[in-house]
């Protein structure tokens, strides 16, 4: 109720922490009276042994952090052990720049086309296509449902409310509107909707683990290896930068003045345009390094 109402956390995002809190936090204390939960009891337990895992690391302080305000709000310690405890003074806080290995050459991705199109179960393969192709978020592509896509114009529809970010931040958020290459409108036409209008069906660990194991990557090291590319390659498809950035969901970044001044929206049709040419550049482009559509079955 405090994470939801106070913090305004969404129904995903306390999934997560309930996640992390059973991984990470219980199985490192055990079970201690709270009032037994010293800071150096925090140090010796949990973020000591997490020091080579900067991310789990300062999301497990997160967390904690949340955990001693609410205890202090509702009088169940009277002092909180992290209050005055600066987190980066002592432990590393995560890379920005190296938190998601990505592909960065032609000749790598064109390998890990390859090695996806080898993958013998078909459900992984089709997946990990289609994440390469929308660039999509995990807890978008784990939610996806059949209701979010027109097929005959081939455009996905997420509303802003499934979208990442606090519930606090929806008013200034758009929902994602997407034009779907050929080859990912067809991947989802080749999948029977489940009972709940989802298409996939696939755990985060076991998408994971076969692009750990193919290319030492992570699905969401996907989306960086899309942006990389589509940087890099401006010269071909002639896009700005703002039109990857919305592709990817992310909010533009502008100068003050620019912010005073410039508006862009998924619904207006030159940005609908962009993004489309976006998306079939980027399906050619994959297909030209290697023609993976066959393997797909579609």
């Amino acid at each position: 109720s405090y994470a939801e109402k106070i913090l305004k956390l969404k129904s995903t995002t306390i999934d997560t922490y309930e996640k992390r809190i059973n991984a990470h936090i219980v199985p490192r204390i055990g079970r201690v009276p709270i009032e037994d939960l010293t800071l150096d009891l925090l140090r010796e337990k949990i973020f000591t042994p997490l020091e080579g895992e900067p991310v789990t690391n300062s999301k497990a302080f997160y967390i904690l952090k949340n955990f001693f305000t609410f205890a202090k709000k509702k009088s169940y310690i009277s002092i909180n052990p992290i209050s005055n405890f600066k987190f980066s003074d002592e432990y590393a806080l995560p890379s920005k720049k190296s938190h998601h290995k990505k592909i960065i050459n032609p000749s790598d991705l064109r390998d890990f086309l390859v090695s996806v199109s080898s993958i013998k179960n078909i459900e992984k393969k089709r997946y990990i296509i289609f994440t390469l192709l929308t660039s999509l978020r995990a807890m978008n592509l784990g939610d996806l449902r059949a209701s979010d896509v027109d097929f005959e114009k081939k455009i996905l529809h997420i509303p802003k409310e499934r979208m990442k970010g606090m519930k606090r931040t929806e008013g200034d958020r758009q929902d994602l509107i997407l034009p779907l290459s050929d080859t990912a409108i067809k991947i989802l036409h080749s999948i029977p909707a489940l009972d709940d209008d989802r298409f996939f069906e696939i755990s985060d660990n076991a998408v994971n683990n076969t692009l750990k194991e193919i290319f030492q990557i992570t699905r969401h090291g996907l989306r960086g290896t899309f942006k990389t590319f589509a940087m890099k390659q401006m010269k071909s498809h002639r896009l700005p930068n703002f039109i990857i950035e919305m592709y990817m969901h992310h909010e533009p970044e502008m100068t003050r003045t620019e912010e005073a001044y410039v508006e862009f929206q998924y619904e207006d049709e030159e940005i609908q345009s962009m993004l489309r040419e976006l998306a079939d550049w980027w399906e050619r482009y994959l297909i030209d390094l290697f023609d993976f559509r066959e393997a797909l079955e579609i």
